[in-house]
């Protein structure tokens, strides 16, 4: 591979020419490391062959020599011509001289060979050969050594030593073999390598073409956009300089229409001037400059913008004159930018500090200020283009991040330097030192800041600088109404949130009639805000302080309780992702900048009449759920009815069965007791009394069958008592309870109000229920149930535990509906608990349950106290007697 395999003739000859600059280069290194081998060699043969040291010395001299008349020739333009003649000699005279000690030393038993080695290796390596070159000098080595060995043979009449002749032509095939595949390789990468940057060569004379392009059209723009900028503020100023022929709307519109567009301006200037300085058109008019004096004009002419902020400035002037060679406009745009970030970046009650210096011939300025300050990792990239400290959509501070890059570039222009110290919420100190006038040290009259002097026109010169000032002024001045959290106006709430006081104005002013504004400023405080006020509408700019419009749409989405809110996003993105990302984080709408007045009150008055349709969907929905409790509620009380009915009509005819037997062995067992026999048997006396003891305990029995039967009505409460309701029941499950442990633990003073009966058919429920989940265990265990009663102001609580299998979360939510059970077919209908459920509540109550999967399950239910009653019962019978 050579640069015959480069397509285009215009690269082969680069590559020819470059090709021949490295073989020249290679070429004398291989020479100059020849010359030190074959000089050094002459310790190897008097060590090795000191009966040969004459012979061996004359072919080393020999081969130095003219080694050295080959290496001088590559000095002249006869050996740059033929410097592939050249190498190739480098390579026959040494391979000769080794092939001469060769025959001198022994021929094919001669350790010289290895020298033919790296001959050939050197050649593959070093040099810049082709595969061709090096297999050619590869071929002549192999085929001049064997010559050399038959040649010693031959005259002295003995056998040739085929063995060692074999082996050493082996190795230096293989030297060869490595030699050239290396010498492939290494020609195919140099021909890629240069191809590469041949290529990268190309591009980046693209990239500076269009860099150029780039910097021409933006220039274009920039003066194109000037002319019209220029048109629009003047006829603003001379408009605004009649305030007596003009209404506030009309005035306040006109001030956002001048403050923003001298801030376009002053945009334009920096991109203008970063462009000046890229393409070195902008020429400084060095000159002798007071800096103390100077400083002194620009300071005095921002003291206004740093009071209205509540920030202080001092000034700390040298007593020294301070002449530095610079052009006062350049300095006029440092100072100006140094001063306008020390304004933005200091909060209320903090200082400024501009100070002179002098070191050696420099003259140091320090703008310290005691602001925010800069994190570490940002400052090595602080005089980066179009870099910000604060590159996120969530920045406090708006700014195209120009202003620091001019200031280093106008400073490095004039032959001085800046440097930069800060730490967060301590501040920051930049010192810019230029270069004394050495020659003119003494006094020179203050020199007031210039403007561009590519400006001539007085009322130019004005808009300029108005606009250089109106980029001092921070984002939140005092100067303008930046915050209204309080709602004003009429008709549908909406909360404007923008970090833009202009642009929160420009909204209110044409929305006010129509809606009830309030403003926000940054996205915390409307997070912390919009769950208090629960705005109908929210204008939302996309990039605000602390937190983003995209971050705030998803937070308020997520809320349920603000999840109403009808959310426009303000975006000067208008590509279709940035509207897919909108609408993903919640977003309801969103408009583009630059918008217009219709178009804003249009979606508005749309996502109003949304909410309202939704509004009435969901009041109809909300209808239509309380109806359906409305009927589900009638039904289980139908239910209940029913049920209780039928337990009544079976009660009442068990009542009817009992009482009357149960008449006749009363009135038996009296008079049986009565018998004088029943006095002198003492077993017929004590069997009389356990069947009297039988009978009150089947009276007991047949209470509480009429208790549970004839209900009282829940409407008309009366007291009774909680342990004994809790005893009947037991008594109720008795069957079921056997062989489980039943603690109870029940206040001494339980008087309820409510229906004793209903009460009874809770518990029992609930009793029955615990049982149950007992029974059910799979696993061996002490099984109990624990009854427990509290006393809590007027109300009485009644808590079940049990510590059977437990429910899973999915029959907790339905546990008290109707019809739902865990049960088999034919074990239960699913009412008891729902039925409980509707009793306790009809009780002024809440039956409450808390379960473990394996773990037990606690019923809890309270109703009212009839200490009340009581005391009222007790205080009417006092007044009776």
């Amino acid at each position: 591979m050579s640069a015959t395999d480069i397509a285009d003739p215009k690269l082969q000859s680069l590559y020819s020419n470059e090709d021949k600059i490295v073989r020249l280069r290679r070429y004398k290194i291989a020479c100059i490391l020849s010359l030190i081998g074959t000089a050094s060699g002459l310790q190897l043969d008097y060590l090795a062959y000191p009966q040969f040291i004459w012979p061996l010395a004359t072919i080393r001299v020999t081969a130095i020599v003219l080694i050295f008349i080959i290496y001088k020739l590559a000095s002249f333009d006869i050996g740059r011509t033929q410097l592939i003649s050249l190498n190739l000699a480098w390579a026959i005279i040494v391979n000769g001289s080794i092939s001469a000690m060769v025959y001198t030393t022994g021929g094919a038993v001669s350790p010289y060979y290895a020298g033919l080695n790296l001959v050939i290796l050197a050649a593959g390596v070093l040099l810049p050969w082709t595969l061709a070159e090096t297999l050619s000098i590869c071929i002549a080595t192999l085929l001049m050594y064997i010559s050399i060995c038959v040649l010693y043979a031959l005259p002295k009449d003995q056998p040739l030593q085929w063995v060692a002749l074999f082996s050493n032509c082996f190795f230096i095939f293989l030297t060869g073999l490595i030699s050239s595949t290396s010498s492939y390789f290494t020609t195919q990468a140099r021909i890629k390598d240069f191809n590469l940057r041949q290529e990268l060569d190309v591009r980046n004379k693209e990239l500076e073409d269009m860099d150029r392009q780039k910097s021409q059209f933006f220039s274009n723009i920039s003066h194109e956009l000037r002319t019209p900028l220029t048109l629009i503020l003047s006829p603003i100023q001379d408009l605004l300089q009649q305030p007596e022929a003009l209404s506030d709307r009309v005035s306040f519109l006109l001030r956002t229409a001048r403050d923003n567009s001298l801030r376009l301006l002053k945009l334009v200037n920096d991109l203008l001037e970063v462009i000046k300085l890229e393409e070195g058109k902008r020429e400084l008019e060095l000159r002798t400059t007071d800096i103390n004096g100077f400083l002194g004009s620009l300071v005095d002419s921002m003291t206004h913008l740093a009071e209205a902020r509540g920030v202080s400035v001092e000034k700390r002037f040298s007593d020294k004159a301070a002449p530095v060679w610079a052009d006062s406009y350049a300095l006029e745009r440092i100072f100006l930018n140094l001063l306008s970030n020390a304004i933005k970046f200091t909060s209320k009650g903090e200082s400024i500090t501009v100070s002179t210096a002098f070191e050696e011939e420099r003259a140091k300025v320090i703008v310290a200020d005691t602001g925010m300050g800069i994190k570490s990792e940002e400052l090595p990239h602080i005089f980066d283009r179009f870099r910000q400290a604060d590159g996120s959509s969530t920045r406090k501070h708006q700014g195209s991040g120009l202003g620091l890059a001019l200031v280093k570039e106008l400073t490095e222009q004039m032959g001085g330097t800046i440097s930069i110290e800060s730490q967060p919420n301590i501040g920051t100190t930049i010192i810019v030192s230029l270069p004394l006038r050495a020659d003119d040290l003494q006094q020179i009259p203050p020199e007031p800041p210039q403007t561009d002097p590519a400006k001539t026109d007085d009322a130019l010169d004005e808009i300029h600088q108005a606009a250089e000032h109106r980029a001092a002024l921070p984002i939140d001045s005092p100067f303008e109404k930046f915050e209204a959290e309080t709602p004003k106006g009429s008709g549908p709430s909406l909360m404007i949130v923008d970090d833009e006081p202009d642009m929160r104005q420009y909204l209110v002013s044409i929305l006010e009639q129509d809606y009830r504004i309030s403003q926000i400023r940054d996205g915390k405080r409307a997070l912390e805000v919009a769950p208090k006020q629960l705005p109908d509408l929210m204008l939302l700019d996309l990039m605000l302080p602390e937190v983003d419009g995209l971050e705030i749409c998803k937070q308020l989405k997520a809320d349920p309780v603000t999840r109403k809110i009808k959310i426009i996003l303000l975006t000067a993105r208008s590509d279709e992702k940035a509207k897919i990302t909108a609408l993903e984080n919640g977003a309801d709408d969103f408009i583009t900048k630059p918008f217009n007045r219709s178009e804003v009150e249009k979606r508005l008055e749309n996502l109003i009449e949304n909410s309202r349709l939704e509004k009435e969907l969901r009041t109809k929905n909300q209808d239509l759920e309380e109806t359906l409790a409305a009927l589900k509620q009638t039904q289980l009380n139908l239910i209940q009815s029913e049920k209780l009915n039928a337990l009544g009509k079976m009660a009442a005819g068990l009542l009817h069965e009992i009482n009357n037997p149960l008449n006749y062995v009363i009135a038996a067992l009296q008079m049986a007791q009565l018998e004088p026999e029943a006095e002198s048997n003492e077993e017929l006396k004590d069997n009389l009394s356990d069947i009297d003891e039988g009978i009150e305990r089947i009276k007991n029995i047949v209470s509480d069958l009429h208790a549970f039967a004839h209900p009282s009505d829940v409407s008309k409460q009366l007291p009774f008592s909680i342990s004994k309701a809790i005893e009947v029941a037991r008594r109720f499950t008795a069957a079921d309870c056997a062989g489980i442990a039943i603690s109870c633990e029940l206040e001494a003073e339980d008087t309820a109000m409510g229906s004793e009966g209903h009460i009874v058919q809770v518990l029992v429920n609930l009793l029955s229920n615990a049982t149950k989940a007992i029974n059910a265990l799979e696993e061996e265990r002490i099984t109990e149930i624990r009854i427990r009663t509290s006393r809590s102001e007027d109300r009485i609580e009644v808590s079940i535990s049990d510590n059977g299998i437990g429910m899973s979360k999915e029959t907790l939510n339905r546990v008290f509906d109707p019809f739902f059970t865990t049960r088999d077919v034919g074990e239960g209908m699913g009412l008891g608990l729902s039925i409980s459920h509707t009793i306790i509540q009809n009780h002024g109550g809440t039956l409450q349950v808390k379960s473990i999967e394996n773990g037990g399950t606690t019923f809890r239910f309270d109703i009212p106290s009839g200490d009340n009653f009581i005391a009222k019962d007790i205080q009417g019978m006092t007044a009776l007697s």
